[in-house]
C-alpha cells in the first residue's frame, strides 16, 4: 500500500526495481537447472512459446536461458535510463 506521503510515481519505481531485484534473485537460484539444453525454448507449457524480437524485427525463438538475459538486460537498462527512472529530487 502507497504511504500517505509518498509520491506515487517515485513508489511505483521503487516497487517496480524491488521486484526487479527479486525477480533476478528468484532466477539466480532456477539457472542451474534451466541450460540452453535441458530449456530449448522459452515456453509456458506446450501451447504457448515466447520469442523475442530482434534488432531485424523479426521473432526469434531462444533458449530460455538467453531470453531470460536479455529481458533481464532490458529491464537493467530502463531502470538505468534516467529518462525512464528519474534519480535527482523533482525529477
Amino acid at each position: 500500500m502507497q504511504p500517505k506521503y509518498a509520491d506515487i510515481m517515485e513508489w511505483v519505481a521503487v516497487n517496480i526495481f524491488d521486484f526487479y531485484q527479486n525477480l533476478n534473485q528468484f532466477y539466480g537460484v532456477l539457472a542451474e537447472c534451466c541450460t540452453q539444453q535441458s530449456c530449448p525454448a522459452m515456453a509456458a507449457g506446450p501451447a504457448l512459446n515466447y520469442t523475442w524480437v530482434n534488432q531485424d524485427r523479426k521473432s526469434v525463438q531462444l533458449p530460455a536461458p538467453t531470453y531470460i538475459d536479455y529481458v533481464m538486460t532490458w529491464v537493467q537498462n530502463l531502470l538505468d535510463d534516467d529518462s525512464v527512472f528519474p534519480t535527482k529530487a523533482g525529477a
